[in-house]
């Protein structure tokens, strides 16, 4: 299970956590800013991300990528595997 954990891990380096992802987020930082205020709460849900990524916005994702997605951003790094 530990190889399956480092794997994840390899891709946050590489990816995630980069100076291109903080530069993408910097740019569309006042989008995301007007989406958080839609939602009052601290956290959203599973039907939040459902409303908003099939309902409020064009950009086509299936219940199965809003679910993943969802699911992936609330795992930590020992738990992404389960």
């Amino acid at each position: 299970m530990k190889d399956r954990i480092d794997s994840w891990q390899g891709w946050r380096d590489q990816v995630l956590w980069t100076l291109d992802a903080d530069d993408l987020i910097k740019a569309n930082i006042t989008g995301l800013t007007s989406v958080f205020k839609i939602f009052t709460k601290k956290f959203m849900t599973l039907e939040d991300n459902m409303k908003l990524f099939q309902r409020d916005t064009t950009l086509g994702c299936t219940e199965r990528e809003v679910i993943y997605a969802f699911c992936m951003s609330r795992a930590t790094v020992i738990n992404d595997v389960t």
